[in-house]
């Protein structure tokens, strides 16, 4: 695992921002990453050959910064893990922090994230309670209302069943889960919860009670439930698996840890596709069986009724 202590100069940091076709909301995405108040920070802005006015914005905004500033534009569609993984191979800093296009973050949030990694030196990715906003930048919640104080996750606890709210939109983490993991299978449909397993492979993950971005809430959200629905779920365990199976390899995790994991891998595919299936009679047969066949899902029940 990266340590900090050693030191001899402050961490430093890549921003990644990433976007496609965010033209309403991207000026402010790019001038709330160039105001951060940290300075040691290399910024790699990849938009993902948007067909509107994105990167125009994006450049114009760019060069007339003094900020340490890589931009592009790619010259055909990558999709959202292809631009994640040629954003990463670019970056050369030992912390990592990740943006979106429709996203504002708040201006200490980088200072707070380096603050945090040298404060927890077993947190290998961190996220914050973020602010969520709607397209007309107005506050509409917060993305756990119950968290009142800084809160840590580990591997253990995550396999007995217990999880924070992560924010993928505000992440950041240590270099190591690239050098170690590399990049995630192209066709993966999200970034996300691959680097929640990955981190927790490699240590501690931590949600900060306070905000480190404003998080827009609309139509075209990843997360948004219509879209959660066509995600191809078979590839998302895929990359869980490729990434187990590589951590025993590496000796990261023990053979009884990596056949949890695999469990609890069978456990989410199935739980996903039974949350959208269209008729209640195969939903419910097929909760039955995953309630037979495995223990995670029992231990989930069990909570649901003992809590």
């Amino acid at each position: 695992m990266l340590s900090f202590k050693n030191f001899d100069v402050i961490p430093k940091v890549s921003f990644v921002l990433l976007s496609y076709n965010q033209s309403e909301y991207i000026a402010d995405a790019i001038r709330a990453a160039l105001t951060q108040s940290y300075e040691n920070i290399e910024f790699i802005f990849l938009d993902d050959c948007s067909k509107d006015n994105t990167f125009k914005i994006m450049t114009e905004i760019s060069e007339k910064s003094e900020r340490n500033i890589f931009f592009e534009s790619n010259v055909k569609n990558l999709g959202l893990v292809g631009n994640f993984n040629k954003a990463l191979s670019k970056a050369s800093g030992d912390i990592i922090v990740v943006a979106a296009g429709d996203d504002v973050s708040l201006v200490n949030r980088v200072s707070e994230t380096v603050k945090l990694f040298l404060e927890h030196e077993n947190v290998s990715f961190l996220s914050f309670n973020d602010i969520k906003i709607n397209s007309n930048n107005e506050e509409i919640g917060r993305l756990d209302k119950n968290l009142m104080s800084d809160s840590t996750l580990t591997l253990e606890q995550f396999m007995q069943g217990q999880d924070l709210c992560f924010s993928g939109a505000s992440r950041a983490f240590k270099r190591s889960l690239y050098d170690i993991f590399g990049d995630l299978i192209l066709n993966c449909p999200t970034e996300d919860t691959p680097y929640r397993l990955r981190g927790l492979m490699l240590g501690n993950g931590m949600v900060c009670s306070s905000p480190g971005i404003m998080y827009r809430i609309h139509d075209t959200n990843l997360s948004n439930a219509s879209n959660l629905a066509k995600m191809n779920h078979d590839l998302v365990s895929a990359q869980y698996e490729k990434d187990i199976n590589l951590a025993l390899d590496l000796n990261i995790i023990s053979m009884s840890a990596a056949t949890n994991l695999t469990l609890w891998c069978q456990y989410i595919l199935n739980i996903k596709k039974l949350a959208f299936m269209s008729t209640h009679f195969s939903k419910y047969s097929g909760y039955l069986k995953l309630f037979l066949k495995n223990k995670y899902f029992r231990a989930k029940v069990k909570r649901h009724f003992y809590k």
